[in-house]
């Protein structure tokens, strides 16, 4: 037996077909074909969530089902926005003959997922992250010393694949980022001491690759790893000169 849901022709085992609506409340065209019988039904849930039993021809609610939620944010067709907030960052900056590695907290991301199979979506991601010191919002009184400012403004398109029934993605792509690392001197603890400010500000365009991974609960919420590798850096001319930013992200997703 085979079902044609809109345009979408499945071929069927058992008689039975899982398959989500895309907005609830929306009429939905099942058309069920067994050798040269036809059957027309036209269905309009109430639920995201449904099984039909083609053999009865009848609807059964499911309460609870991870794989027909998760179906939900991901099948063809789907458009999911998604906020990000990268909360642990780490860095390696290089700038002339100079390099640094570094991490921190803080950082935030938006994004949208455009499903064009029910296991392939293309994201395209624009976010900031830094090393903030501390992994909370706070007031920072350095008073002295020399401090290692860390950031980067990035934009990355890549392609993606769902595995496990919706619940992981693993992605790759093209990155473009302005990155900046800024030593700031904030002078001697004791002003009879000699001081030589050590101050510099770093800034770059550079362009790369991007690697994601991502796990999705059952509803809107994910946690990520983003692997942002660059080698083209634009700063005073055009070299090659190996960057990364690495992130591990807590996010939200929301059906447009």
């Amino acid at each position: 037996m085979k079902a044609v849901i809109d345009t979408d022709t499945m071929r069927l085992q058992k008689d039975e077909l899982n398959f989500i609506p895309m907005k609830p409340g929306e009429t939905v065209t099942l058309v069920l074909i067994r050798d040269l019988q036809t059957d027309t039904i036209l269905l309009t849930p109430s639920s995201r969530n449904i099984r039909f039993n083609l053999t009865d021809r009848k609807i059964e609610k499911l309460s609870r089902n991870n794989h027909l939620h998760n179906t939900f944010y991901a099948h063809r067709g789907v458009v999911n926005f998604q906020l990000g907030f990268p909360y642990v960052n780490l860095f390696r900056s290089a700038y002339g003959n100079e390099s640094r590695s570094g991490g921190g907290f803080m950082g935030i991301a938006l994004g949208v997922d455009c499903f064009y199979t029910n296991s392939l979506f293309l994201n395209v991601t624009g976010g900031g992250i830094m090393n903030f010191m501390l992994p909370f919002p706070a007031m920072v009184d350095f008073g002295s010393g020399v401090e290692e400012y860390h950031g980067s403004l990035y934009v990355a398109v890549s392609n993606n694949h769902m595995l496990l029934r919706n619940r992981l993605s693993l992605g790759y792509g093209l990155c473009f980022s302005h990155d900046t690392w800024n030593t700031v001197d904030y002078g001697p603890k004791d002003d009879t001491e000699p001081w030589q400010d050590a101050s510099a500000d770093r800034r770059s365009n550079s362009l790369g690759l991007v690697f994601r991974c991502h796990y999705y609960t059952r509803g809107t919420f994910h946690v990520g790893l983003s692997y942002r590798p660059t080698f083209v850096q634009f700063a005073n001319g055009t070299r090659y000169k190996y960057q990364h930013t690495a992130s591990i992200e807590l996010g939200f997703r929301i059906r447009l």
